[in-house]
């Protein structure tokens, strides 16, 4: 089947209010108002959160402002890197609100097509970006992917690590690449700031594929219509006119009295313009010995598909106090609460698009009303489904969106606690510790009467995800002559658990109860996936009067995933900077700056789950078209075989 696009316009409209409280001038002086637009040293973040000349770095880094992604217009901070990267590809799952954004840096990286995506670091704790689909086959929606929580609004800068020399400090977790965030904070002696931002986007769609607007809805030429007829080989539209009572007719008089003939019904007249909402409030300040930042927001997103919601609400919280001469602690935590109302999608006979497309030009889905959620466009007299093709073939799209919900929470914490101990000069000692937790609960209804599943179908499911990391470095810095030296050493840990509990009810008793306990028949299942990651890794960094830049690094991974695997995983990178100009000397009006880097690097993914045993699945047989066999079927206890083979290393 071939693939549908829809071309979605959109504009913005924005405003930014940023106000400073500061001591009151004396008198003949001008105040000074700080310059929020000032520009930084050209550094870049790297791996371990490192800030470095980017003149120095042998590998492929590149970095994205914060206020690059905010003036995007885009939610998704994903879609916010798009074109914006070279060597970066971002993809739309759909235009819907709240859909998923797909990343992937140099290509694919691995055979898995779920395995390519980069890790995911926040103020150098990683974070889950997983998007995780609906476990009905047969029917689904736009998910989101998990970088939606997280504010564009509190982004500092976001730093793209490129091939394995850039991102070898992340051992296995970083083989795809590293998306480093860094969230703004609050500074020492800085006064207090309030900055308030509004946003107003407005989108519609702008172009729709062609359909034939030529032959009606009808049977060997004659013409059927109504919602009686299921075949769509009627007349040509010219050879058809309205009656005196509005009624499309195939009457050669009438046609001869109204030479105009029957207007095709526009399939984009279902659809309306989108509107997205986005405000959010900083606060910010900090004394000699602490700082804060506070951030709320509220993202209130409706798509161009009817009914299709999508909001947001974030909160976070930054503090950073000095607890003694050499000591510092950083505490930040994050809280967003997202979900909506979404729209089957897809190849199924549910799909939004199939019953919008593949509906005859003489037969209006609507039924004349304007108002998407009045029955009158999708129901009959008798409680049935209004549609063309008699009840059978594809769902209207105004029961689609009105009878088949799929309806989602997220509550997400994440954050992180870190203390610096410098207990001699040029030493400095870290500890972060940093958590990820959220939980995703969803409903899916397919009503009674759908094509997809005529008897009606109810789905429960709560996601339950939780990572937890440490990160334990030392830093040390020396001069020798005119050879400066940084080392870096360290150990992680890393504990991932997720947890899927769900349950499935088929035939539906009584029409518009949608609990469990109205299905006949009912399906539980359970997935508990855990997995236990330790590293260490070493850095040395090592530079020749501002010109030569050599950086060497070694990481050791050992994982649960690995299986038997005895023998340590060790994964080295050696990157090399020269500065031509500099080096020789070259003082040119047509050549400023020439530098050549060279890298090598060894990486390696980390295994899936249970990749090192071959296991069974819970049996499921089932398509778009047939309402399909899932197990336990007749009281028989049914499993299938995974098709992946199983390597015990």
């Amino acid at each position: 089947m071939k693939n549908k696009f829809l071309l979605v316009w959109s504009f913005l409209i924005a405003c930014s209010v940023t106000a400073f409280a500061q001591n009151e001038p004396k008198k003949g002086e001008v105040p000074e108002v700080p310059d929020v637009f000032e520009q930084l040293e050209e550094v870049v973040v790297t791996a371990g959160g490192i800030a470095r000349e980017k003149k120095a770095l042998g590998f492929g880094v590149e970095e994205v402002k914060g206020a690059a992604i905010k003036e995007s217009g885009e939610t998704n901070i994903v879609s916010g890197i798009s074109a914006k990267v070279s060597g970066v590809q971002v993809t739309n799952s759909s235009g819907a609100a709240g859909a998923a954004s797909y990343i992937k840096i140099r290509g694919n990286a691995t055979f898995s097509s779920n395995d390519n995506q980069p890790l995911m670091v926040v103020d150098g704790v990683p974070i889950d970006n997983s998007q995780i689909a609906t476990s009905d086959l047969r029917a689904g929606v736009a998910n989101s992917n998990r970088a939606i929580d997280i504010n564009p609004d509190d982004i500092e800068s976001i730093s793209v690590l490129k091939g394995g020399a850039a991102a070898a400090l992340y051992g296995t977790r970083g083989a795809n690449g590293v998306i480093l965030i860094t969230t703004k904070k609050g500074a020492y002696n800085q006064d207090f700031k309030v900055n308030v931002s509004s946003s107003m986007e407005i989108s519609q769609v702008n172009k729709m594929p062609e359909v034939q607007n030529k032959y009606s809805q009808g049977y060997f030429g004659s013409y059927a219509g109504g919602t009686s007829n299921p075949f769509s080989w009627g007349p040509a539209l010219s050879d058809l006119a309205y009656d005196s009572n509005g009624m499309i007719t195939q009457d050669s008089l009438t046609v001869y009295q109204n030479p105009g003939g029957v207007t095709p019904y526009d399939n984009t007249a279902f659809l309306q313009r989108g509107r997205r909402m986005n405000n959010s409030i900083t606060l910010s300040g900090g004394g000699q010995k602490s700082a804060y930042y506070l951030s709320i927001s509220n993202l209130q997103d409706q798509g161009i598909v009817p009914l299709n919601v999508f909001d947001r609400t974030t909160i976070r919280l930054t503090g950073t106090g000095q607890i003694a001469s050499n000591l510092k602690a950083t505490a930040s935590l994050a809280y967003s609460n997202s979900g909506g109302y979404r729209v089957q999608q897809g190849s199924n006979t549910s799909g939004l698009m199939l019953g919008l497309l593949r509906t005859p030009p003489t037969f209006d889905n609507s039924n004349g009303v304007e108002d998407p959620t009045d029955p009158a466009a999708y129901l009959n007299a008798d409680g049935s489904q209004r549609n063309y093709r008699a009840g059978g073939g594809y769902d209207n799209p105004y029961w689609t969106i009105n009878m088949n919900p799929f309806t989602d929470e997220v509550n997400r914490v994440f954050g992180y606690t870190k203390f610096d101990w410098s207990p001699a000069d040029d030493l400095l000692i870290s500890y972060r510790y940093g958590i990820d937790q959220y939980s995703d609960v969803r409903k899916q209804i397919i009503s009674i009467n759908s094509r997809t599943f005529p008897g009606g179908s109810i789905s429960d499911e709560v996601y339950s995800i939780k990572e937890q990391n440490h990160d334990l470095t030392a830093t040390y810095s020396m001069d020798l002559g005119p050879i400066g030296a940084n080392f870096l050493g360290g150990f992680n840990a890393n504990q991932r658990d997720r947890k899927y509990v769900g349950t499935y009810g088929t035939g539906l008793v009584l029409p518009n109860f949608y609990n469990m306990s109205n299905a006949q028949n009912q399906q539980a299942y359970e997935s508990i996936v855990g997995r236990r990651l330790w590293g260490m890794y070493a850095e040395g960094q090592f530079d020749y009067e501002d010109w030569a830049f050599l950086t060497l690094t070694a990481r050791r991974d050992q994982a649960s995933t690995f299986g038997n695997v005895s023998t340590p995983i060790i994964y080295p990178s050696a990157s090399l900077a020269l500065i031509l100009t500099e080096a020789l000397d070259i003082q040119s009006d047509v050549l400023n700056f020439a530098k050549l880097r060279l890298s090598s690097a060894q990486v390696g993914s980390e295994p899936p789950f249970a990749s090192n045993a071959t296991y069974f699945n819970q049996g499921l047989v089932q398509s778009g078209w047939i309402n399909g066999i899932s197990f336990p079927y007749q009281g028989v206890t049914g499993f299938s075989q995974s098709d992946i083979l199983g390597n015990p290393g």
